[in-house]
């Protein structure tokens, strides 16, 4: 079985490996336009990029900046692979050359022309961008690790076009809409071009959710919709005065949770969900 992967990225490297070590008897060509496989930087100083504090420089800047920025270091996320998994491939195909079996292939330089499916399977019609030379070549699968852009937003939020503008936000993630629009709209992941390249990853997740929370409530209060979380929670008398929150503890035994309680509130356990939370010998 012949299979081709086109891209020089992460994803072409793990679905090289996979297919190297799952599939013994099937032959992989790896199809990419670099004249080599590159790895990502994830040296120190520049994974600062990844912090908060990045994300507010990056935001303060004119549109033509926030682009060189994310140009500047988009090495650390795209077209790029981790080093370990380099050395790998590299291993492959050096001890393929040892061996004289050629069971894979790197064809670096080399862009596809056409796509067709055929009866053989499909065949890709590739241009060696270094000679000019045009090779067709067939394929039974072929696996495209090529990227994407993130444009499902504009897809999903069209029918609202006329209140959105540009799909432009403020530092909270928050869609600047005209004043006919009432509701609060946030994007999570589509905020590359305004808040950096750590939009699309796990790094400030975290800090986004707080920052969000916090534009919800502040959208909230401007609406006269300023309840707390307290006045969300279900009420009883106030005789019933008990709020549960469930939290872990450090060396706490297993299955427990430490539940303090909070007098003075009207909320009851009965507003969380059932399992939700225990009594047990570490509560106070």
């Amino acid at each position: 079985m012949s299979i081709a992967i086109i891209g020089g990225g992460q994803s072409a490297a793990e679905a090289f490996i996979d297919l190297n070590d799952s599939f013994p008897s099937v032959q992989v060509d790896m199809i990419l336009r670099g004249s080599a496989l590159k790895p990502a930087d994830d040296s120190p100083f520049v994974n600062e990029v990844f912090s908060p504090e990045f994300t507010d420089l990056v935001f303060q800047q004119e549109s033509s900046e926030r682009e060189r920025l994310v140009n500047e270091y988009h090495n650390t996320n795209y077209s790029v692979v981790d080093i370990d998994l380099i050395e790998r491939i590299y291993g492959i195909f050096y001890r393929q050359k040892v061996s004289g079996i050629a069971r894979h292939a790197f064809r670096t330089l080399t862009t596809l022309s056409k796509a067709t499916a055929t009866e053989r399977g499909i065949e890709l019609t590739v241009r060696n961008n270094a000679t000019g030379e045009v090779t067709v070549r067939h394929y039974d699968a072929v696996v495209l690790a090529t990227g994407y852009e993130r444009q499902m937003h504009r897809k999903l939020l069209a029918p609202l076009e006329q209140y959105l503008g540009d799909f432009e936000v403020d530092r909270n993630y928050k869609l600047i809409t005209d004043e006919r629009c009432k509701a609060g709209i946030y994007m999570q992941g589509f905020c590359q071009a305004s808040h950096g390249l750590s939009d699309t990853l796990l790094s400030i997740l975290p800090i986004r959710a707080d920052e969000i929370a916090g534009s919800l409530y502040e959208h909230g209060k401007k609406r006269g919709h300023s309840r707390s979380v307290v006045d969300c929670c279900w009420r009883q008398p106030a005789d019933s005065l008990r709020l549960i929150v469930p939290t872990l503890c450090v060396g706490m035994p297993q299955g427990t949770l430490r539940v303090p309680t909070l007098e003075g509130t009207r909320s009851v356990p009965a507003a969380f969900p059932r399992g939700a939370w225990e009594r047990s010998a570490w509560q106070s």
